[in-house]
């Protein structure tokens, strides 16, 4: 259990630093680094890591980096055909397959009998499914 505090702690050490705790994290982190010397050693090496940092000059890159440049017109005229080229493979997609699922829905209004939607088929099913059970309970248990 004390691992996941000392975890948790560890998280707002660096919190501290940013100034991101509210008053009651800090009080809870203050108390625990004064009880638990291992993560008040880990503060005190994040401190001095963040105090390195923040008074370092900052590195700029060496090189750049730029994307390659082209020239040729015809890779774009074929990059253009291509998005074409998908798009009207998405739409007719869309359109056969909203075709497709109305084709579907109507033929199974039509396939399904009205009786499924019957609250006496669904009763009578019941009904059935209980005699079955007690007939076949009073077969395996003697009386």
């Amino acid at each position: 259990m004390r691992e996941g505090i000392c975890e948790r702690m560890q998280v707002h050490i660096s919190a501290k630093l940013d100034g991101e705790l509210s008053e009651i994290e800090a009080a809870s982190l203050s108390k625990h680094l004064a009880e638990c010397s291992s993560c008040a050693v880990v503060a005190l090496d994040i401190r001095k890591a963040a105090e390195i940092l923040r008074v370092a000059p900052r590195a700029e890159p060496r090189a750049t980096f730029a994307p390659p440049h082209r020239t040729h017109l015809g890779s774009r005229r074929w990059a253009l055909a291509a998005a074409v080229m998908a798009t009207v493979a998405v739409l007719g997609a869309t359109v056969a397959q909203h075709g497709l699922r109305s084709q579907l829905s109507a033929a199974n209004k039509t396939a399904r009998p009205a009786y499924f939607d019957s609250v006496d088929y669904e009763q009578r099913l019941i009904a059935a499914a209980r005699d079955a059970h007690k007939a076949t309970r009073r077969a395996v248990v003697p009386a």
